[in-house]
């Protein structure tokens, strides 16, 4: 009985690991069945071409991040390679939810060698965890978390390219703050998106400089985004980069006085 239930186990665990693609590198794979963070850090480096884009925090604790890892798997460009995009929700070291999207290169052709592309994408959420993200979400920012702004960085910061030209948020901040609208500006506080959560801070920086005041509620939420760790995606010239976001806040005062 006790190897009958044994083989049963293993049955159950080899098909549930192997829900991923059998083209996902081993260790990432195993990190990901475990729902292991560490475990997840530590495989990335192993491969070749393999990056942690960046990490933030969400709220209390709760972060998002993504990965890349790329690999060419032979001596010639025509041999299959695939590429992985990661994207995952995290508290401590335990990942709560991610999505895997794997693209390989598969020979049409052996003659041209002409290659097409085929795309899989792999997802899990652990559902009690997540609710309990946008509970904490709500109950911090007063508004209902937005999963369709997690992943999805934009550009902060005062200009950007060869033309110096500003990104969109700046555009906005800056239209905002011309017509003096707090409100506007407050409601972006409540963004699920970091970049835009700054962007309100700095508008609302400007603006108190001008002797507009802020009501303790709306310092506190600051205060919130301001205590959050993690990167940035700062415009900086002509390439745009992951900054940490201590200075972000110092680089562009957000502090206030």
């Amino acid at each position: 009985m006790r190897n009958l239930m044994k083989s049963i186990f293993l049955t159950f665990f080899v098909i549930s690991y192997l829900t991923l693609s059998s083209q996902t590198p081993r260790l990432v794979k195993e990190a990901l069945h475990k729902k292991s963070k560490v475990m997840l850090d530590s495989s990335i480096r192993e491969y070749k071409n393999s990056e942690q884009k960046y990490f933030r925090e969400v709220v209390n604790n709760y972060y998002e991040a993504e990965y890349r890892i790329s690999e060419n798997k032979g001596e010639f460009t025509w041999d299959a390679a695939y590429y992985i995009n990661l994207k995952i929700i995290y508290i401590d070291s335990l990942i709560i939810s991610y999505k895997l999207i794997e693209r390989k290169n598969a020979i049409v052709d052996t003659l041209t060698k002409e290659n097409y592309e085929r795309t899989e994408e792999f997802w899990y959420s652990n559902d009690s965890l997540f609710a309990d993200f946008k509970h904490k979400f709500l109950k911090v920012f007063g508004k209902e978390l937005n999963p369709e702004e997690l992943h999805n960085p934009i550009l902060f910061g005062n200009q950007f390219g060869n033309s110096g030209a500003p990104p969109d948020g700046e555009v906005i901040v800056k239209k905002l703050v011309k017509e003096r609208n707090k409100t506007a500006l407050v409601e972006m506080l409540k963004s699920t998106k970091f970049e835009i959560q700054l962007y309100g801070i700095k508008g609302l920086r400007q603006l108190e400089r001008t002797g507009i005041k802020l009501n303790e509620i709306e310092k506190l939420l600051i205060s919130s985004i301001l205590a959050k760790k993690g990167l940035v995606y700062e415009a900086n010239g002509c390439s745009p980069e992951y900054t940490d976001v201590l200075k972000i806040i110092e680089n562009y005062k957000l502090q206030g006085q």
